[in-house]
């Protein structure tokens, strides 16, 4: 039996794990397919771990690549790891690659305001985003 680890091709990381005799599943845009044995995957201690092996296979290691979803007044409302060759927001939100924007921070003008006096709903939900076809 083998297991997939599917990444994005723009970051390295790691987008989701599948065992391809439980069900089909297909390779978005911007994704690339790592098969190895259940055995190899077996081994490892935990998720983190398939990451690893990822970047040990493509000899790099993801930078991070997060993402805040901006609706469309410009409140920051969630944070991501994305894959810009991967993920679309839904509807007229807005997906701008920042690695310091949080949850709560106004964006306006090209620019991110952060607004600590704000305590927001963190939330970090994959519905969010989507996947290209």
């Amino acid at each position: 039996m083998s297991v997939d680890l599917v990444y994005g091709n723009v970051t390295g990381l790691r987008r989701y794990v599948a065992i391809p005799s439980l069900r089909f599943h297909t390779i978005g845009v911007g994704e690339i397919l790592l098969t190895i044995t259940d055995v190899q995957y077996a081994a490892f201690p935990d998720l983190d771990a398939s990451q690893v092996y990822i970047n040990s296979v493509t000899g790099r290691t993801p930078s991070g690549y997060q993402a805040v979803m901006i609706d469309q007044v410009g409140n920051v409302v969630s944070q991501h790891h994305a894959d810009p060759a991967c993920d679309h927001p839904f509807g007229a939100h807005k997906l701008r690659w920042n690695a310091v924007a949080q949850v709560g921070w106004l964006f306006v003008n090209e620019q991110f305001i952060p607004l600590p006096a704000l305590k927001r709903r963190n939330f970090k939900s994959p519905r969010l985003l989507r996947r290209s076809a």
